[in-house]
């Protein structure tokens, strides 16, 4: 398991980058969509992760703000429990979802996640906190 010297390394790299709020789509990424959290990495995904973040690769070419805004949504589905059997994220009922209540729906095009360019992602995350936002609610009363 990862060690406390990586969580900290880690939280420290992500709140330099910028990218806290992205940080459950990020873990997800690097345990291959087997958790959400830090502390639940392996010490190879913490170093690899460690290794991007401090810009010893091209980490910042290969994460470009659409595509943490699409791990962001995807993290926020796993959130409410959108999962497949087998704990990944319910892609099936996201791009769903997308193509009813996108707010780009009504053009034909935008049907899935991978369809909305990254302008167009930040309403979509939007859209998506306020989804979460209520079935967070709805299970609090």
């Amino acid at each position: 398991m990862i060690t406390k010297p990586q969580i900290t390394i880690i939280h420290v790299l992500l709140a330099k980058r910028g990218l806290k709020e992205e940080k459950a789509g990020i873990v997800l990424t690097y345990t291959n969509d087997r958790s959400s959290h830090v502390s639940e990495m392996s010490k190879k995904e913490a170093a690899t992760l460690i290794q991007h973040l401090s810009g010893e690769s091209k980490f910042n070419n290969s994460v470009d703000r659409g595509e943490k805004q699409r791990r962001y949504i995807i993290a926020m589905a796993r959130q409410m429990g959108w999962t497949t059997t087998d704990g990944r994220a319910d892609m099936v009922k996201i791009n769903s979802w997308i193509a009813k209540y996108g707010h780009l729906n009504s053009t034909g095009k935008n049907t899935t996640l991978n369809s909305y360019k990254a302008e167009h992602l930040t309403k979509l995350v939007s859209q998506f906190q306020q989804v979460l936002k209520s079935n967070l609610k709805a299970f609090s009363i």
